[in-house]
């Protein structure tokens, strides 16, 4: 048996739990040097069975150490979460790689399979036989009350603990006598789910928020979408985009381009085509064209031009769902805090949402779903930074809100029940940084748990040096707070301590 620990003090456990454990049995989760390790006990030959939660390079590394003949069986969920690469010249030698879904022994339905359900029995009878014989013993635990949510998860992210980090809701009853104390409640969002078997049509979808849009929506269950746009494809990116969503994600995409969504009949036609792929799930209107000037330069024609794609597609498309299909679940208009806060030379396009907004304000007050989310400035993809080039831009004292942000708001907004609710960032002085590029390694270090961090590769990944999820997560406030630098899950899993030194350099230039 080989054992891998993230740390000494974990080793000790370990051996102090089953003391025939010897040295030679353990190597460090940290690096890749257990592979050396395993195949110089084994004289080369590898294990017999691998029970893998360690990713990335680490994962081929475990891959490496399996015998011939032998069995990989994998735990973790992030090389398979995101589709990771596995070379097959790995398994030639009758070895077997197993996913393993631990949580399906513990959830079961009128579809398991006879065969998980022989083997969920088992487990148990193994687990309660274990309990009698005191082979099976509660697993170490450090406690945190309920008003310590945070300290519970920075000191899981640490990696120091042992066994189970739990979070004490409240006091055990005595005597298993009930508490007349009143039940604590916690506000809680849900999370939005689409139906795989409806069609979501989202007008203006080929703009850069319409393409994220529906790649959030594909992560929640969406497959089937109709996207509307005047002019259809404009670039290679919005082409590869559409193409990576109905390769990756398996979505369905059908884009319309020929019909005009003021006409009630040639929107009728598009709930018609929808309907010809499945029930119609729900409508986010999208689409915009701008206008600008000042107030005296307004004209009819610029107020028409901007109520065309905005206020009037969305009026005919709430009287023709009306009467084909009242029951959708979502019926989204994308407007903007212009409507409510004023911006110059958009009159006329604060009006245009206005409209909309009072829209959603007689559906709802008629039983009908509908909502309006009155943006800020959008970040990313939106645009204002499209057209300034600009991510900086500061527009009725707010900032670009980035693409990440606007979608993880999406559900408490998604799940508001209110017409119409807002969304944005506020322009907040800038402040003086706390402790500069040094300061910030150290933290860099601690939250790594590592000493000296300066004596690492520069141009190693931080991924390498044991972070974790929890850790990214405190890594990437960490950086926008001290550095003002928002950057995405998908950057921090990216980064290396060489950038970090860049983005720290470039706050302090």
């Amino acid at each position: 048996v080989f054992i891998t620990v993230g740390s000494a003090a974990k080793r000790q456990y370990l051996k102090k739990l089953f003391p025939k454990l010897t040295d030679k049995q353990f190597s460090s989760s940290r690096d890749l040097s257990f592979k050396t390790h395993v195949m110089n006990e084994t004289r080369g030959k590898g294990v017999d069975l691998v029970l893998n939660s360690l990713s990335d390079d680490k994962l081929k590394a475990s891959i490496e150490c399996l015998a011939d003949n032998g069995r990989f069986l994998e735990i973790g969920k992030y090389d398979m979460s995101v589709n990771s690469r596995l070379d097959m010249s790995e398994m030639i030698k009758n070895k077997s790689f197993h996913g393993i879904l631990l949580d399906a022994l513990f959830t079961t339905d009128e579809n398991t399979p006879q065969s998980v359900l022989r083997d969920r029995k088992r487990i148990w009878e193994l687990i309660e036989e274990g309990i009698k014989t005191g082979t099976v013993k509660p697993l170490d635990r450090s406690i945190f009350g309920v008003d310590e949510c945070e300290e519970a998860f920075r000191y899981m992210s640490s990696g120091k603990h042992m066994g189970k980090v739990v979070i004490k809701i409240r006091d055990e009853e005595p005597n298993g006598q009930p508490m007349s104390k009143k039940p604590l409640l916690m506000e809680a969002v849900a999370r939005t789910v689409f139906d795989s078997n409806k069609v979501y049509i989202v007008s203006g979808g080929l703009g850069g928020f319409g393409l994220e849009l529906i790649d959030w929506m594909c992560e929640r269950g969406a497959k089937k979408f109709l996207v509307t746009s005047r002019s259809g494809f404009k670039d290679s990116y919005q082409k590869s985009k559409v193409k990576k969503l109905q390769t990756k994600s398996g979505a369905d995409i059908h884009i319309v381009t020929d019909l005009d969504l003021t006409l009630p009949k040639e929107a009728t036609q598009l709930l018609n085509i929808g309907s010809r792929l499945g029930p119609i799930g729900g409508i986010f209107h999208l689409a915009l064209v701008l206008a600008d000037s000042a107030f005296d330069n307004q004209t009819f024609e610029t107020f028409r031009t901007v109520c065309q794609s905005k206020s009037d597609q969305f009026l005919t498309l709430d009287i023709v769902c009306r009467k084909y299909c009242p029951d959708i679940d979502y019926f989204v208009a994308f407007s903007s805090g212009v409507t409510s806060r004023g911006n110059v030379g958009q009159t006329n396009y604060g009006f245009s949402n206005a409209i909309m907004d009072r829209i959603c304000d007689v559906r709802r007050a008629d039983g009908y779903s509908a909502l309006a989310i009155q943006w800020g400035v959008i970040g990313d993809v939106g645009v204002v930074v499209r057209n300034t080039g600009r991510d900086d831009v500061v527009v009725i004292g707010t900032v670009a809100q980035r693409m990440p942000s606007c979608l993880q708001i999406m559900d408490t907004l998604l799940q508001s029940g209110k017409a119409c609710c807002m969304s944005f960032v506020k322009c907040e002085p800038k402040q003086e940084a706390s402790g500069g590029k040094e300061n910030f390694m150290k933290k860099l270090a601690h939250i790594l748990g590592m000493d000296d961090i300066k004596k690492v590769d520069p141009n190693t990944k931080l991924l390498k040096l044991g972070m974790d999820s929890l850790m990214a997560v405190e890594v990437q406030l960490s950086i926008e707070r001290e550095f003002g630098s928002v950057l995405t899950a998908q950057e921090v899993r990216e980064l290396s301590i060489a950038r970090v030194l860049e983005i720290g350099s470039k706050a302090e230039a």
